[in-house]
């Protein structure tokens, strides 16, 4: 049986990449109608939160911010990265 704190961080791990992966397609939006862009330091903050599988999967979907090389390099090793604190917490916890 789960406990609740594992239903609070996959509702924040859901919540977040909604919102990572609505900004980022906002963003994308706005650079094809040249508007006002949302700031690279959020788009990396919102992936730093949890949001970077929707942006990972939207960057090659939508096909946004590939050629960046601070986004093609960056949000994959921010996600290797959480995902081996989520498995290092997981396996602490079971331990």
């Amino acid at each position: 049986m789960k406990s609740i704190m594992e239903y609070i961080a996959g509702s924040y791990i859901f919540i977040m990449n909604v919102i990572a992966g609505s900004l980022f397609i906002i963003d994308k939006q706005r650079a094809r109608k040249k508007g006002r862009r949302i700031p690279e330091k959020t788009l990396f903050l919102c992936a730093f939160l949890g949001g970077s599988p929707s942006i990972l999967l939207l960057m090659h979907v939508i096909r946004h911010k590939t050629r960046k090389k601070k986004f093609s390099t960056g949000i994959p090793v921010l996600l290797v990265f959480q995902v081996l604190i989520i498995t290092a917490a997981v396996v602490t916890t079971v331990v």
